[in-house]
Parts: structure tokens; C-alpha cells; sequence
């Protein structure tokens, strides 16, 4: 169910969302505990579970609704297809936390019913919005294959966007400042060493600056070694938006990039590359220490690599990697 705005003059509202057969087919089932026991769900890469989430919500954009914060607001009583909803909160989880429907979930209608039991709520509940999310699976090899298959931005279209951005024009500003060149960072944010040999960013990222996709699936917390990842930790390391695996494009021209340094050896002596407003690009070599105190004459000077000549689509091979 997509964001539904809370009316706030409403005391009683009713929201309805389909489950079909095949995905009712796919929900975790979950194995009854004895008593005194916690119920353990059984989950695969086909499982999928429901949770409602609570947000403040300015708009109806997807990433943006999932970057909000989850919150309760008092005054809520919420049941679905007749089961009470019980409010995970911060007193007891440290904040307020979506809450697991999957077990209340039936196959066809769902009917999700809100009373609003307090009065003076009923402004401060304007802007609020509920959801019911479904929440899948994935090993981190299958999202690194759907990535290196499906989701990589050719070369060519990254260095036009560049481009562009660098000789556009805005007539209506009355003091314009041109740039002809700008500094691309090539290290993993969370190495802090590392060029990125798999360089993805969220399709909506601003920037040009990549992550490992390696180092970002590896380093999302989880409970234990080897358990899944918590679900709400999808956010890119640099701008801090979207960047669910769906989400997640690679950069074709990093990849490029990365290879040219390593046909010339510099992989370890380059941290950030210049773009040039007509299309080349070169490396900003970094100094050894023992270099330091040498002339600049003496130094070589790092080759600049120009775009191929258009119509040509430079050949990028994608490596197919057994599994774990």
C-alpha cells in the first residue's frame, strides 16, 4: 500500500490493499513456538514480509518516504483485518520502529482500520502518512550481478551528463561562474584507500562520486556475522540518499577509468581524476614521499585520456563471478 495521507478531521478511517495469490504464496511462514518462546520466520531469497510504517510524509516520492524517519504519533489505535496493531516504540526499542504485519496478512483484500482516540491529536497528526511495506531478500551476489547486468550506465552517457553540466548556460543569472574542468574523488568512502572496482551510487545521487559495491554490501549492519542486514540501512554514504540495491546504478565511465590507471600503473598513486569540459579526463597523481623533495621538472607528467570519437561505444566486459 502506497503512502496514504492520515485525515486529520477524520476520527475513523479505513484503508484497503490487495495481496495477490502469488505473493501471499511467497510470505515467511513462521514456525509456533511453545509457550514462553519467540517465534522464529523462516526466510529465503523467495520470502517476502509485510511491515506498516508511520512518516511525516511532504511527498508521494518513493525515496523520500522511505528516508523518513518511522515515528507513532499519540493517539493512534490501529487494527488490521481485525487484529490489533501493537505500537513497537522508543520507550522500549530505543525508537519508534515499524511493526510486522506479515502474520496478520490474507490472501485478496486487506483491510487496515485507524481511529484517531485523542482529540487534541487531530491537527498535529496533518502531514502524517501510513504505508504497508513488503520487504524482500537478496544474497549480496545476487544483487552484485543484477548490478553488473542490468543496471550499468553505459561510458558515453556519463561523460555527456559531465559535459553538459560543464558548458551549460543560464541566461537568467547576472553573475555566472563557468567552470571548465571539475575534480572527480575516485576512493571508496569507506576504505578511505580503495579505488572502486564496482563504482555505484543511488539513481537520484547528485554527485559523481561512487562507492565500492562490495565494501557497501558487506558493511550494512546486521545482527550477527553472516545474518541478514537490518532493513532500514540503505542509505548512499555520501549524500545519504536512496540507495536500496534496486535503486543502485554503476558508473560506466569509472569503470573505464579504473582500467586506463591500471594499464598505466597508477592505481595506487591516484586518488581523483580532472574532467575537462571537453571530454578528456587525467589523473591527479599522488606523491611519494621519497619524490617530495624533487623537482616538479623531473616528474612525469600524467597522460590525458580523450572521449572516443562519437558513435563509438567503448567495450566494457562484465566478469561473471561464481558463487559463494
Amino acid at each position: 500500500m502506497s503512502p496514504r495521507q492520515i485525515d486529520c478531521e477524520n476520527p475513523m478511517q479505513t484503508f484497503e490493499f490487495n495481496v495477490s495469490g502469488v505473493e501471499f504464496a511467497r510470505i515467511a511462514r513462521s514456525e509456533h513456538p511453545k509457550l514462553g518462546q519467540v517465534p522464529t520466520v523462516f526466510v529465503d531469497e523467495t520470502a517476502i514480509t509485510y511491515r506498516l510504517r508511520c512518516a511525516r510524509s511532504p511527498t508521494s516520492d518513493e525515496s523520500r518516504w522511505l528516508l523518513a524517519d518511522n515515528v507513532w504519533p499519540e493517539g493512534l489505535f490501529l487494527e488490521i483485518n481485525s487484529c490489533d496493531v501493537e505500537f513497537r516504540r522508543k520507550l522500549h526499542h530505543g525508537k519508534d520502529l515499524p511493526v510486522d504485519l506479515t502474520p496478520h496478512i490474507r490472501e485478496g483484500s486487506n483491510e487496515l482500520k485507524l481511529a484517531v482516540v485523542r482529540t487534541d491529536m487531530k491537527t498535529a497528526l496533518a502531514g502524517w502518512a501510513l504505508a504497508v511495506e513488503m520487504v524482500g531478500l537478496a544474497t549480496q551476489e545476487t544483487i552484485k550481478q543484477d548490478c553488473l547486468q542490468n543496471r550499468i550506465i553505459p561510458a558515453d552517457t556519463i561523460k555527456s551528463g559531465i559535459t553538459n553540466h560543464l558548458n551549460a548556460v543560464d541566461s537568467g543569472d547576472e553573475i555566472m561562474i563557468v567552470n571548465d574542468s571539475i575534480t572527480i574523488n575516485l576512493v571508496d568512502p569507506f576504505s578511505g584507500c580503495l579505488i572502486c572496482e564496482i563504482p555505484v551510487r543511488g539513481v537520484d545521487c547528485p554527485h559523481r562520486e561512487a562507492f565500492d559495491l562490495d565494501v557497501f554490501l558487506m558493511t550494512r549492519p546486521r545482527k550477527k556475522p553472516n545474518a541478514a542486514s537490518f532493513v532500514d540501512v540503505w542509505k548512499c554514504p555520501i549524500c545519504k540518499g536512496d540507495a536500496r540495491p534496486k535503486c543502485l546504478i554503476v558508473d560506466g565511465f569509472l569503470l573505464e577509468v579504473r582500467a586506463k590507471l591500471a594499464e598505466q600503473g597508477l592505481l595506487n598513486k591516484t586518488r581523483s581524476i580532472i574532467f575537462e569540459k571537453d571530454g578528456s579526463w587525467k589523473p591527479m597523481a599522488e606523491e611519494d614521499d621519497d619524490q617530495q623533495g624533487e623537482s616538479a621538472n623531473s616528474e612525469k607528467q600524467p597522460q590525458a585520456f580523450k572521449s572516443p570519437p562519437t558513435g563509438v561505444q567503448p567495450v566494457v566486459d562484465i566478469i561473471d563471478l561464481d558463487s559463494d
